[in-house]
């Protein structure tokens, strides 16, 4: 249990920063913030992001 534990927890690291860096590419910064509150900093961001979208 240990060990699934620590993979999904390295697996949410490793989205977040990737979503992260993608966001950085467009010149938007999440920033340092609690584990609850990064989904609100993204959509914050998003919602406020000045680029083209491919949709």
């Amino acid at each position: 249990m240990l060990a699934n534990r620590k993979l999904l927890k390295r697996k949410l690291v490793d989205l977040e920063n990737q979503i992260r860096g993608s966001l950085r590419v467009h010149g938007l910064k999440v920033g340092a913030i609690g584990r609850g509150e990064f989904e609100a900093r993204v959509r914050e961001l998003l919602d406020g992001a000045d680029f083209v979208s491919n949709e």
